[in-house]
């Protein structure tokens, strides 16, 4: 009677550990070719920036590294903080003819031309950082800048419309272009 039970407990475990296990089966699957479609396609084909987990492809491989992870980039960005700007400005025209349409480096070159009065020269710069990458949030946002210096408000303000739009869920750039937006208009209306 005994050896009875214990069988008719073990049948009923296996009857209700059967479904508990046949999901758990079914979810790990699941995850398992989510995971392995993800980083197949993604990863893999470089588009997610990593090459995969740890390995390189033969594209990562091939590509340049990024001038603005060089030691004279990061140097140059000090020099801006600095308010060191015609410091900055040959560092970043050097780092420009090794890796010429970098945006980053126009950005930069646009900003500290800027902040020398160079506003041509801004402008020039900022204009060819946004043809070569039109969502750059900074050289948006400086752009929106110079043209509330050159007292172009309505093209500042389609700066940041169009920051608006790049800045899914806001961002810095955003909220510095309508904090000087606000501020122009405060100074205007004072005048």
């Amino acid at each position: 009677m005994a050896n009875q039970t214990r069988r008719s407990r073990a049948v009923a475990i296996r009857q209700t550990a059967s479904p508990r296990l046949a999901w758990g089966f079914a979810i790990t699957l699941f995850t398992a070719l989510v995971l392995f479609a993800f980083t197949s396609t993604g990863f893999a084909a470089g588009s997610m920036g990593g090459g995969g987990f740890g390995g390189s492809t033969s594209t990562e491989s091939e590509r340049p590294p990024s001038p603005t992870r060089s030691r004279e980039y990061r140097q140059a960005v000090k020099l801006i903080n600095k308010e060191q700007y015609s410091e900055a400005i040959t560092m970043l025209l050097a780092l420009n003819e090794q890796h010429p349409g970098n945006a980053d480096i126009l950005n930069y070159l646009g900003y500290a031309h800027r902040q020398l009065d160079q506003d041509d020269a801004a402008m020039d710069y900022y204009m060819q950082a946004l043809a070569v990458k039109p969502n750059h949030k900074g050289a948006n946002e400086y752009l929106g800048e110079l043209y509330l210096k050159l007292g172009e408000l309505e093209k500042a303000e389609e700066q940041l419309a169009k920051l608006d739009d790049i800045c899914t869920f806001g961002c810095s750039e955003y909220r510095d272009l309508k904090a000087s937006i606000e501020a122009f208009k405060a100074d205007q209306s004072a005048s």
